[in-house]
């Protein structure tokens, strides 16, 4: 039996793209999935993406100081003069 190799790459082609498409249709973008949240929830995602925000303010101070040569252990106040060190 001969396999028609022209016929399966193109109906394996079309499967495959068929199925990205429908999953492009189906999944809701960032901005949608946030407007059909309940109030509870858009607070809790609120609180996540401010977290976001600190853990990218301190890569950024550890890029910096990576680019000095210098190491940071963690932003910390000196406890017996309680300045920052």
């Amino acid at each position: 039996m001969q396999i028609m190799w022209g016929r399966w790459a193109l109906l394996t082609v079309a499967m495959v793209t068929g199925g990205w498409g429908i999953m492009r249709l189906a999944t809701p973008t960032e901005e949608q999935f946030y407007a059909k949240l309940s109030p509870e929830l858009k607070r809790q995602m609120d609180e996540v993406r401010r977290r976001r925000e600190g853990n990218a303010e301190m890569v950024s101070k550890l890029e910096a100081a990576a680019k000095k040569g210098e190491i940071i252990w963690a932003d910390s106040m000196d406890p017996k003069s309680g300045r920052k060190v």
